[in-house]
């Protein structure tokens, strides 16, 4: 006869097994899971630091703006450039040799331009280093009064200078903070790439119905940037308002125009260039 207790035991003691089987099986397939998710975040986290570092997308920094990531490809873009912005053509298409890449002209948290705040001659030094610079070349000395060999610029005002783009003061000071007008961005980068005229200046700035307001001494470095096709006239074409503080926008717009005549970057469509 069967003891009906000894089965019971049996039963109880394969059942208990049974679990502890399945229990040690479930608790290493839960201990493998949280080891793959853990290496994932790692590696994910990893790759979008490096991505974020190269400018390759902008992920990181779009946390807090809107409350949700978002995925930027390209090079780092600009927070504060709407898509219908007059000059994002020219802004972005100066990507392309990195100057918004490597912070030469955005400089401000949150990858912001600021389009319409006045360039200083230290933003545009750093502008033109980026575009023109040799890196190769030695730092040179500084021989200015009022630039620091620690100042941020410092480096780009020096090389540029060496590179004639400019002259500085009689008083033998730079004057970084100081904004520019349109026509002195303009005469900077004509003399720094010793563009001439092939007319005579006043035959050429007829063009311009303010041509009366250009400065004397510029008048023919202004010429000269006229016929090379750097000057950008947003509001009419045929106004320069050479005395007008130059905008960041308008200098990212005249620095690219420089890389156009110069090969470097491709021609935007002339709704604002003056030919």
């Amino acid at each position: 006869m069967v003891n009906q207790n000894s089965v019971n035991k049996n039963r109880f003691h394969q059942t208990n097994e049974s679990r502890k089987t399945n229990s040690s099986k479930a608790n290493g397939k839960g201990l493998k899971t949280g080891f793959f998710l853990l290496v994932l975040l790692v590696f994910l986290g990893s790759a979008s630091i490096l991505l974020e570092y190269l400018g390759i997308v902008n992920l990181v920094s779009s946390f807090g703006r809107g409350g949700r990531p978002s995925l930027q490809l390209g090079f780092w873009h600009l927070t504060d450039i709407a898509d219908d912005y007059w000059a994002r053509p020219f802004i972005n298409g100066l990507d392309v040799d990195g100057l918004v890449q490597h912070k030469a002209i955005a400089g401000y948290p949150n990858d912001e331009f600021r389009p319409e705040q006045p360039v200083t001659r230290a933003e545009f030094a750093a502008m033109l280093y980026a575009a023109f610079g040799d890196k190769s070349v030695p730092q040179t000395e500084l021989k200015f009064q009022d630039v620091s060999s620690d100042f941020w610029a410092a480096s780009a005002i020096a090389k540029t200078t060496a590179g004639g783009f400019w002259q500085g003061y009689s008083d033998q000071t730079f004057r970084p903070h100081q904004t520019m007008s349109r026509a002195q961005a303009l005469a900077v980068l004509a003399r720094g790439l010793n563009l001439k005229t092939e007319s005579s200046p006043e035959e050429v700035l007829i063009i311009y119905k303010d041509a009366d307001r250009i400065d004397k001494d510029i008048r023919e470095a202004m010429a000269a940037a006229t016929e090379a096709g750097l000057v950008v006239n947003h509001r009419d074409r045929q106004l320069l308002n050479p005395d007008r503080s130059a905008t960041r926008a308008e200098a990212a717009a005249f620095v690219y125009q420089t890389l156009v005549h110069t090969n470097r970057a491709e021609k935007i469509p002339p709704q604002y260039v003056v030919e």
